[in-house]
């Protein structure tokens, strides 16, 4: 079996691998599998805005979105590969703060259970509430760009 790289899973090094701490800084306990946290900014009634643009190649491994409070709301998931929408998504109303959808991966408890999604030439994080709000709406990433 060939390991080259331009096969999914070759030995291509990752260039950059981004999450909560890619930035910098320390955390006493795994959230949404220590991903990097995007706050919605102002969000227009059941309208989708974009929050992630990645250009290049890379791996998704979490995904997610989730509310910031219980006001009662539902929202949307919208996630395009390569030009491709891939998943896009709303939930039921949502009551509970740390409520949402998921798009690649997972967390069950504090085990966190991470997929190998590929894009090779873009990648587009959408998000949406049925509410108008700010910063309400979180969504959460683990990539590495390659």
């Amino acid at each position: 079996m060939s390991r080259s790289s331009q096969f999914f899973g070759g030995v291509r090094p990752p260039t950059s691998i981004i999450n909560r701490h890619s930035g910098g800084g320390a955390s006493n306990g795994v959230t949404q599998g220590n991903s990097l946290q995007i706050l919605s900014g102002a969000l227009t009634a059941a309208t989708y805005k974009q929050v992630l643009t990645v250009t290049g190649g890379g791996i998704i491994s979490i995904l997610s979105a989730a509310t910031m409070d219980t006001t009662s709301r539902t929202i949307g998931l919208k996630v395009v590969i390569d030009g491709v929408t891939v998943f896009d998504a709303t939930t039921n109303s949502l009551t509970l703060t740390a409520m949402g959808i998921v798009a690649v991966g997972g967390m069950d408890l504090t085990i966190v259970n991470p997929e190998e999604v590929p894009f090779n030439v873009s990648l587009a994080v959408w998000i949406k509430s049925s509410l108008s709000e700010t910063d309400k709406i979180g969504t959460y990433i683990t990539y590495r760009t390659i």
